[in-house]
């Protein structure tokens, strides 16, 4: 998910030379990609963090299962909101999506 949230960020240069609605979907796509590499980076950090932290504590350990979870609800909105994005570019509309880091203005 960071490989495909980065080339979302490098395409929008492409996008916002074509103008109009593209440059518009390229830019958000290109905040939902780097909001997707932040969201990765805490998840992964987490996830290290306890399973380090849970070498000494159960219960640390045990909690490494929330970055896990975290990741797959990620998955799942990701897909989401790439479906919904896909579609609204079809016809030619804009996708708001409320949920991303407004990275580029």
């Amino acid at each position: 998910m960071i490989v495909a949230g980065i080339v979302m960020a490098v395409v929008y240069p492409s996008q916002k030379r074509h103008g109009g609605i593209a440059a518009e979907n390229g830019r958000r796509a290109a905040n939902w990609g780097l909001t997707i590499v932040a969201l990765m980076v805490v998840i992964a950090g987490s996830y290290v963090w306890l399973s380090l932290a849970g070498e000494h504590d159960v219960s640390l350990a045990r909690a490494a299962g929330i970055p896990l979870a975290s990741y797959i609800v990620l998955s799942i909105v990701h897909v989401v909101v790439i479906l919904i994005g896909l579609v609204r570019a079809n016809r030619s509309q804009v996708f708001n999506n409320p949920l991303a880091i407004g990275f580029f203005r």
